[in-house]
């Protein structure tokens, strides 16, 4: 699947004489209106921006959900104040935040600046920029404080949190698949169809609006859009908290369990995932081995074996 890369160097100059620069690059599995993102973007930065550069980021971020970030530069300028964050995948890779008041000799100035593996650095002079006493420091301590905690935003704003929902459907690809869902893999969306589509058919639905693709393939718009979202997390680890109750849970593993036996001994297992969901759906509106075969041009073969799959899964269930 072809990603869509977008790159973004917006620069605004106010009459007011400050200044904000956003630098990004990331990709995307969805489709977007990059137009449309930008506009929504420079409508932010020229109307909307907040006085603290990490709900600014966080906002920004918010605009770009569907991307994967690469890189991230915000900053910001006016007379009084400089703020700026550097990103790398996600990471605080640089942060700069300094104060100025060219009215004042008092200490008023002070610059910190923060690298990974490095110690805070902090720069405090006079507004002719002459290195001060450290007794008066105490004038602009709380200023210092308060940057201090900006930082360490800044550190922890990467992306967003994932919604409860986001959470039970990694919690459920865990227990099916026994292993962790990364999210930026080509085949996490047929994967996470089919799980979903199989185990609502026992009892466990998290989404409603399965219909048939044009291969035949169950397929649902609503997960399909969830699952793109979440592209830009790569692997997300299995929550501690439970999403199911525990008949649920179990459900899941053992549907998952009988998939995955079927298809072990296969050396392109995504394809064998594809027909035993599409055979399925079909078979339980028609019954048929036969007709099912010739509808969707399958071996009656992998039509039984598919179906076997099924009615064994349903007899598992019945003796649990």
């Amino acid at each position: 699947m072809k990603k869509q890369l977008l790159e973004l160097n917006e620069k605004i100059r106010n009459e007011d004489g400050s200044s904000i620069d956003f630098i990004y690059l990331g990709e995307s599995k969805r489709r977007v209106d990059v137009e449309e993102l930008k506009a929504q973007i420079i409508d932010y930065l020229n109307n909307n921006t907040q006085n603290s550069i990490t709900s600014n980021i966080r906002d920004l971020r918010s605009f770009l959900r569907v991307f994967k970030e690469k890189r991230l530069v915000f900053a910001y300028e006016d007379q009084y104040v400089s703020e700026k964050a550097s990103y790398d995948n996600g990471r605080l890779i640089s942060s700069e935040i300094s104060e100025k008041n060219n009215d004042s000799y008092t200490v008023e100035n002070y610059c910190i600046s923060y690298k990974p593996g490095s110690a805070v650095k902090i720069t405090i002079a006079d507004a002719n920029n002459t290195k001060v006493q450290s007794e008066n420091y105490i004038n602009i301590m709380s200023k210092i404080s308060y940057s201090l905690d900006q930082i360490e935003e800044l550190k922890e704003n990467t992306l967003g949190k994932i919604s409860n929902h986001n959470k039970l459907m990694v919690q459920m690809y865990y227990l099916f698949y026994n292993e962790l869902p990364d999210f930026s893999s080509d085949e996490i969306n047929i994967k996470f169809m089919v799980m979903a589509y199989i185990c609502s058919l026992f009892g466990v639905i998290v989404e409603d609006d399965f219909q048939p693709d044009i291969n035949g393939m169950p397929y649902s718009f609503n997960l399909d859009k969830e699952i793109d979202e979440l592209y830009p997390y790569g692997v997300i680890p299995c929550p501690q908290e439970k999403y199911f109750l525990d008949f649920q849970m179990e459900t899941i593993r053992v549907v998952g369990n009988a998939i995955l036996e079927s298809i072990k001994s296969s050396n392109n297992q995504l394809p064998d995932l594809i027909n035993i969901s599409r055979i399925v759906s079909k078979y339980l509106s028609d019954r048929n081995p036969d007709n099912v075969s010739k509808d969707l041009h399958e071996d009656k073969e992998m039509v039984v074996s598919a179906v076997n799959v099924y009615n064994s899964i349903s007899g598992l269930l019945v003796r649990k």
